[in-house]
């Protein structure tokens, strides 16, 4: 009889393991990639269970090599020459706009992003909260924001990411890995894990920066299955051979393709309607030489004044977005950078008509713009008081060329075991883990030993 009952629950045991595996991924099993049939393929997250059905590049066709990899394959365009086209008649605001010098209104506002590429940890927190904690005041009279494109290849605490929005600084994806052309799994899974940490929606997610700036076609076609508002990146900010007239890019859609040079993986035909392409601007010397897009390799004086020429090329130019696009890493290679971008900003801002705002809020600018002048424009959120639990002590500032990152050092402590709000942090090394990889172990342990004492 005892045998027969554990015979019995064994196999209710079975039922249990196989519905834990449906059931951690809910609507969609098994996880990863699948061909539906030559020209369409369809992922499933294992982490949030949805499932999406995407169409493979032109002149590729599905061909699954592993579910772990994009599946289309074949005829790659590789490198090409912007031939880009738009029909104003049919590209109307405020959900289309044509790539162009023209700003969307006379007189506009001059806009700037401060952004932050890769991981988040103590010391590169400690060091962006100086800079976001130094009192910048917009035009209005409102903190400035910021964006940080967030990736998850260094596994960074997750209760370290609740601090950006808290100050109503923008989270936007970056990828798992760092991984360049990256596709849709890439993408969502750094959108599901920014909003788990971040306590924020996923929808709440909207921008995405390709690392290495280096996006593909299904790059585009997975930023718009996942309902991303706009992608940020160089890719377009070459196209001004005007380096010193103050001419660049204004954001635009993709609805008539991609502006600029595509680096490989490209097609020639490759649009996403109602997708913003936001660019990046690089920093110029006087005469037009690019300095870099990111990071410039300098400090003190130099660095500020190399940013402010640039700056005030778009200032006095057409006003196109400017930003300061830097890796976390930067600063703490040389803390003094953390006075010099305070620097930089506060000349910036005693300009007339000058706003700090997240890249999101560029293309809610874009969507209704404002005219030079304008105190109140209510898309730009004014940030309320920083909860105090969200403020981090001040951290003795490392000595130059430091490393981030040294065990035992106290300016790099270990991950909290508690969020802000007390509850138990999440450890960095559960981000690898889907709910079926905790139940389904444990179950079928459970199974193993209760068969075996059927015996």
């Amino acid at each position: 009889m005892a045998s027969a009952l554990m015979v019995i629950v064994a196999q209710l045991l079975v039922l249990v393991f196989v519905s834990s595996l449906y059931s951690a991924s809910a609507a969609c099993f098994p996880s990863g990639y699948s061909c539906d049939n030559t020209t369409h393929y369809t992922w499933c997250s294992s982490f949030d269970g949805k499932s999406y059905t995407l169409p493979c590049p032109p002149r590729t066709s599905c061909n699954l090599v592993s579910n772990k990899q994009m599946p289309c394959s074949g005829a790659d365009a590789g490198m090409y020459m912007d031939k880009y086209s738009c029909d104003e008649s049919q590209c109307q605001a405020p959900d289309c706009r044509c790539a162009s010098f023209d700003p969307p209104i006379d007189n506009p506002i001059q806009l700037v992003s401060f952004t932050i590429d890769d991981a988040i940890n103590a010391p590169y927190w400690d060091a962006v909260q100086e800079i976001v904690d130094y009192g910048h005041k917009n035009p209005n009279g409102c903190n400035i924001t910021m964006t940080w494109f967030m990736s998850f290849d260094a596994d960074p605490p997750c209760n370290m990411i609740p601090y950006i929005p808290s100050r109503y600084n923008e989270i936007a994806a970056h990828t798992i890995h760092h991984a360049s052309y990256a596709a849709i799994d890439e993408i969502a899974d750094s959108m599901y894990r920014a909003s788990q940490c971040g306590g924020i929606k996923e929808s709440d997610v909207v921008g995405y920066r390709p690392p290495y700036m280096m996006n593909a076609a299904w790059s585009y076609q997975a930023l718009q299955a996942l309902n991303f508002t706009y992608f940020s990146s160089n890719i377009d900010s070459y196209g001004d051979s005007g380096n010193t007239n103050g001419k660049r890019y204004w954001p635009y859609t993709l609805d008539f393709g991609v502006h600029g040079t595509c680096l490989d993986h490209c097609d020639p035909d490759m649009k996403a309607p109602g997708l913003w392409s936001v660019p990046m601007p690089p920093v110029t010397k006087d005469d037009g030489t690019v300095v870099s897009v990111m990071d410039p390799p300098f400090v003190g004086k130099d660095l500020e004044d190399i940013y402010m020429q640039s700056f005030m090329r778009h200032y006095n130019g057409n006003r196109s977005p400017f930003g300061i696009y830097i890796h976390s890493r930067w600063i703490t290679d040389d803390p003094t950078r953390i006075d010099s971008i305070n620097n930089i900003i506060e000349k910036m801002l005693s300009y007339d008509d000058v706003w700090f705002v997240s890249v999101r809020d560029v293309v809610k600018y874009m969507k209704d713009p404002k005219p030079a002048g304008t105190k109140d424009i209510p898309y730009f959120i004014c940030p309320g008081p920083t909860p105090p639990e969200m403020v981090r002590p001040p951290a003795p500032r490392p000595a130059p060329g430091t490393p981030p990152t040294v065990p035992g050092d106290p300016n790099n402590p270990a991950p909290p075991t508690t969020n802000p709000d007390g509850t138990p942090a999440t450890p960095p090394n559960n981000f690898n883990q889907s709910p079926a990889n905790f139940v389904a172990p444990s179950v079928l342990a459970i199974l193993v030993i209760l068969l075996a004492l059927s015996f």
